[in-house]
């Protein structure tokens, strides 16, 4: 009997570690913002036109550990450095969050994040990433548009806009195959892939190792001084 209950106990044990965490929400009460600052391994949903809102999905630890706060009209979604709670170096999974709001005009993903807004209209707007983060807009209407990737991660961007500036260094992709820009500046020292469409005239430096690809039939100025091939204009 003895034996039996030893042999029960450790599997009985290994049953409850295998056990997946149950799923919490939490709402939070936030004030208006226009700009959203993503620091951490959150996956973030921005849906624009609609009225402010925020709401986190994931393990009851794990939102403990997600501090959401508007300030100078930027929603900052970042870790809770102050929480407690759980084992040292347990892993509690990943928080997703939703959040809506009526118009956007920056979004910046710093670490291993994501973010995917559904659309923005501004005069201005830019995005950035630092690290092997993701921001996905899957439509942007603007005259000026500023983007900016520093390390591994990927920027998607697809709509229409004026006056397009992009810097991209490190190994990060920018996918612009979806994206048309009257004018555009760009400066490439990455060994990742770089795509986009300009109609009237771009101008490109490029020093990495990654490709460059501009569709369209605008008037090419190029300093290539890289080992990645150049595709500019049909």
């Amino acid at each position: 009997m003895v034996l039996l209950m030893t042999r029960i106990m450790p599997l009985a044990f290994i049953a409850l570690l295998g056990h997946p965490a149950s799923a919490a929400e939490r709402r939070y009460t936030i004030t208006d913002f226009d700009r959203i600052h993503v620091e951490g391994p959150f996956q973030v949903t921005l849906v624009t036109g609609k009225g402010v809102s925020a709401l986190a999905t994931g393990d009851t630890q794990a939102l403990e550990r997600v501090s959401i706060e508007v300030q100078n009209r930027t929603l900052k979604i970042r870790p809770n450095r102050s929480a407690w709670g759980g084992y040292p170096g347990k892993s509690t999974g990943a928080v997703k969050l939703a959040v809506t709001t009526h118009e956007l005009r920056g979004a910046t993903v710093i670490g291993s994040g994501s973010l995917s807004v559904d659309k923005a209209r501004a005069m201005k707007f830019d995005a950035a990433i630092s690290g092997s983060g993701r921001i996905g807009i899957a439509n942007v209407e603007a005259d000026m548009l500023t983007l900016g990737l520093l390390g591994a991660g990927k920027l998607i961007v697809a709509g229409k806009v004026k006056s397009l500036r992009a810097t991209v260094t490190g190994a990060g992709e920018l996918d612009g195959s979806q994206l048309t820009a009257e004018d555009a500046e760009i400066a490439a020292d990455t060994s990742g892939a770089i795509g986009l469409g300009v109609k009237r005239a771009v101008k490109l430096t490029a020093t990495g190792a990654g490709d460059v690809a501009i569709a369209g039939t605008p008037a090419c100025t190029v300093d290539h001084r890289g080992a990645g091939s150049i595709s500019c204009g049909k």
